[in-house]
């Protein structure tokens, strides 16, 4: 198993302790299933994210476009910003 030190508030030290007095697990037994759980959240949360990224960059697919619209804005975003000179 991977060592890592932690600096810890003197709340979360309280309430580790307690929690683990009562539910007769060790701290890093507790500390351990928390961030477990933490990053479990955090990667849903990422997920999500991306599956809406996804979502909408189908639905910029499926919008009718002329033709000649640029495919690249950002090879030409001062151009098409601010009406700078356009490179080609």
């Amino acid at each position: 198993m991977y060592r890592l030190h932690l600096y810890l508030t003197e709340e979360i030290k309280q309430q580790l302790s307690i929690k683990a007095k009562i539910t007769g697990k060790t701290k890093a037994e507790i500390a351990r299933e928390a961030l477990e759980k933490g990053l479990m959240r955090t990667e849903a949360l990422r997920s999500n994210s991306a599956k809406a990224l996804l979502d909408l960059a189908r639905i910029a697919e499926s919008l009718p476009s002329e033709a000649d619209s640029p495919r690249n804005l950002s090879t030409n975003h001062d151009y098409y910003a601010w009406g700078d000179k356009k490179n080609e």
